[in-house]
């Protein structure tokens, strides 16, 4: 029972995690503060990467790490991508679009932790893949826009792309994720 409630807290913290990842920032670019919704009107595609052990991702989203964990899960590493298509219609304020996650397990003790990660994220309607240890999802969203909801965003100056810092999605880091316009 306390191995499910383990795993079940750690599949909530990837949920709540995965849109929090580095992508670069696009340095090249000279960037602007988005004063206004109608700066992101149009669609926009947005990916990205990030590798973590599993120690460093619970002891930052969960606050602990203890011996039982380390034997569990031993040098577990995670590679966490994601990719966003997202469609703002500053009119209505409403932005559409799906958001899709995919966390590829390796090394430490996957071999043992792999058939109760896979039967907890295959319960969560994620699609699985046994071959490369690798559970994926793709889910469409809508939701009603404020400028508020894009804390610190910045376009560049030909408003081809936007980005958001990761510290206003309640991330430490100083990095962005990036989004294209389509």
């Amino acid at each position: 029972m306390k191995k499910f409630l383990g795993l079940s807290v750690l599949l909530l913290a990837f949920v709540f995690v995965f849109t929090a990842c580095d992508s670069g920032g696009g340095s090249s670019d000279s960037w602007s503060a988005v004063e206004s919704i109608e700066h992101l009107n149009g669609t926009w595609a947005g990916s990205f990467s990030q590798n973590m052990q599993m120690r460093e991702f619970i002891e930052g989203e969960m606050g602990g790490w203890d011996s039982e964990m380390q034997a569990y899960f031993g040098n577990m590493s995670v590679r966490m991508t994601v990719n966003m298509t997202i469609t703002i219609n500053s009119n209505t304020s409403i932005a559409t679009g799906t958001q899709g996650v995919s966390f590829r397990f390796s090394g430490g003790n996957i071999n043992n932790v792999w058939p109760e990660l896979r039967e907890m994220f295959a319960w969560s309607g994620y699609d699985v893949n046994d071959s490369t240890r690798t559970v994926s999802v793709v889910e469409p969203f809508a939701e009603l826009l404020t400028l508020a909801d894009f804390p610190g965003a910045q376009v560049n100056k030909n408003f081809t792309k936007f980005r958001m810092p990761m510290a206003s999605m309640g991330l430490g880091t100083s990095d962005y994720i990036v989004f294209d316009k389509q």
